[in-house]
């Protein structure tokens, strides 16, 4: 008798860490889940905002590129692209964005007459 009773209050005691272990577990999942859904819920800027962004550092590459500041003019041609970039992942169904890759030639011309530090080429790319 004293070893059937033993049996179950070890049997007890091991179905209670047992609940509180997938009391644990259910918990970690409930906040995870509040994470995703709060990640969901975040700020994205929208394509008025990012068209802002990018006339911005059009403009900085211009006078960057003019002044031979070509440093400047190399930074400024990625923060460009990595707009693109945003723009294609953030606003993906927008018909407007269908013939965004037609820039990424444009852009690749400009980058080329920066590393060459030509600015005739600059000017002349920059502007068509």
């Amino acid at each position: 008798m004293k070893y059937i009773t033993l049996i179950l209050v070890i049997l007890l005691f091991a179905s209670c860490t047992k609940l509180d272990r997938v009391h644990k577990y259910r918990n970690s999942i409930d906040s995870l889940r509040e994470e995703v859904g709060q990640m969901e819920r975040t700020y994205h800027p929208g394509l008025g905002e990012i068209m802002s962004g990018i006339q911005m550092h059009h403009a900085k590459l211009w006078f960057a590129g003019i002044n031979n500041n070509w440093k400047l003019a190399e930074y400024e041609t990625g923060e460009l692209k990595e707009l693109f970039g945003s723009t294609k992942l953030l606003e993906s169904e927008r018909p407007e964005l269908k013939s965004l890759p037609m820039i990424y030639p444009a852009v690749d011309s400009i980058a080329d007459a920066i590393k060459t530090q030509d600015l005739e080429k600059f000017k002349s790319n920059l502007r068509a």
